[in-house]
């Protein structure tokens, strides 16, 4: 197909190219950019084409094609939010999550086995006082006991004083099943490993 050929052809199709494209894109703004992309693409395969075939149907099947190729990519795609992506893309920093188990282990380590058994089965094994005295062996007074005293070292430890210093330093009370210390700049507000009695 000679170029000026190709010209005539494009001229008597054009009209009809571009209500197909309306009606394929149901009147969106992309029917004009998909007829040029269209007669782009038969532009160049115009040495393909075969003189006495329907120039028309041709280029019908070459915008059908393309618009059926681009809803394909579309699917693929997703929204891009770029508050949301930024917010997914940097992950907090965990070193200190790794330093505080550590210290809490140090903490546990450091306690008598006989401490580290009741507070254990009291917070993590999450049981009644009656219960984990009778497990532990001992009188549910002792238990508590035992488990207070857990609570005190475990504090005194995080807060920066060590077992020797523990008889100086202030005395945590239990509030509603929290321990709150009476001196805020050594120990934190509240610890999460007590539980109420």
């Amino acid at each position: 197909m000679t170029p000026g050929e190709f010209d005539c052809a494009t001229r008597a199709s054009l009209l009809a190219l571009n209500r197909y494209a309306r009606r394929l894109t149901n009147g969106a703004d992309g029917a004009e950019d998909l007829v040029q992309e269209t007669l782009s693409r038969a532009w160049k395969a115009r040495e393909r084409f075969e003189t006495g075939s329907n120039f028309k149907a041709w280029t019908f099947t070459i915008l059908r094609n393309l618009f059926l190729s681009h809803v394909r990519r579309e699917r693929r795609k997703v929204d891009w939010n770029d508050l949301a992506m930024h917010s997914l893309l940097v992950s907090p920093p965990d070193q200190e999550t790794g330093l505080l188990r550590e210290e809490f282990g140090q903490a546990l380590a450091a306690l008598s086995e006989s401490n580290r058994q009741a507070l254990l089965a009291v917070v993590e094994d999450q049981l009644a006082y009656e219960v984990a005295a009778e497990q532990c062996g001992v009188s549910l007074a002792v238990l508590k006991s035992r488990v207070h005293r857990a609570r005190t070292a475990m504090l005194a430890y995080l807060g920066g004083t060590h077992r020797s210093q523990l008889q100086k330093s202030p005395r945590p009370y239990i509030h509603r099943g929290f321990v709150s210390p009476t001196d805020a700049r050594r120990l934190p507000d509240k610890i999460s490993f007590c539980r109420a009695a």
